[in-house]
């Protein structure tokens, strides 16, 4: 087993998806083995909602593993368990939690990203109208400079009451990572 190999997965990768420490142990056992390729699997479980996620480990002809995917199963009570496979580029991806809110009907998340020396904004979600023959669902994107929506704009219109500027902060944050939260609201001064 390559050292390196497994610090990175362990303390760059799994941590940057949301996973830092869950699969540690098993991904050293696995690794020692020295199997070409492996699965390994764990579940979390919130209110009423249990997520599997099971990433998926490939090693490459120069003895290093790489994770090029991450299969989770949203299982939320009284309804079918909804399967998802998140493809990564260069190890990065949606994270554990952003991948369980857009598994949830209707939830999308926001990236940024690079390109062409200008950073480039994009919510995403997935189109469960749809199903490819892989089974999955494919990701709709809808970019920032084509939709015109900005969503700190669209708070600013909402009569939201922030006691910091690090409470309005962390409410973006989880908007854009599809978490949906709680705000109160000020009407005809009132609370």
């Amino acid at each position: 087993m390559e050292l390196r190999n497994y610090q990175y997965l362990t303390e760059d990768v799994l941590p940057q998806l949301g996973l830092a420490g869950v699969f540690d142990a098993a991904l050293k056992t696995k690794m020692e083995l020295g199997l070409k390729e492996f699965d390994l699997r764990a579940k979390s479980k919130e209110n009423d909602t249990e997520m599997i996620y099971a990433p998926k480990f490939a090693k490459s002809e120069g003895d290093y593993y790489f994770l090029n995917l991450v299969k989770a199963t949203r299982v939320d009570k009284d309804m079918e368990p909804f399967e998802q496979t998140f493809f990564l580029y260069k190890q990065r991806g949606y994270s554990a939690q952003e991948m369980k809110n857009m598994m949830r009907d209707g939830g999308a998340v926001y990236k940024t990203f690079r390109k062409d020396g200008q950073t480039v904004g994009r919510w995403s979600m997935l189109d469960r109208n749809k199903t490819l023959e892989s089974g999955n669902h494919p990701v709709k994107s809808y970019y920032d400079s084509t939709t015109g929506f900005n969503l700190i704009r669209e708070l600013s219109k909402l009569p939201i009451i922030y006691t910091s500027q690090e409470e309005k902060e962390l409410l973006l944050k989880s908007l854009q990572s599809g978490d949906r939260a709680a705000v109160s609201l000020k009407q005809n001064g009132q609370r």
